[in-house]
């Protein structure tokens, strides 16, 4: 994978990050967990892959939308 990610998706503190990979036989794309983002008591932000129960849709519903745009990126390199 490269330094710099392909794109990342944000709803609220969740965040779904992807990564381009090419090679001989065309682009690859690899999308990490949902990861949510929470400060903690002395101020430092952190990341977990842990979501409540409310945040459970919202991180489906961001890897629906990180499907649909690998889809997009996929037909715009073929044509």
């Amino acid at each position: 994978m490269g330094d710099k990610p392909a794109f990342k998706i944000r709803d609220g503190l969740i965040t779904v990050t992807a990564w381009a990979n090419t090679n001989d036989k065309g682009t690859i794309y690899n999308v990490d967990a949902p990861v949510r983002s929470y400060k903690t008591d002395n101020g430092e932000w952190k990341e977990t892959s842990s979501l409540t129960g409310g945040e459970v849709l919202r991180a489906a519903n961001l890897l629906t939308t990180a499907h649909n745009k690998i889809l997009d990126l996929v037909a715009d390199a073929k044509s």
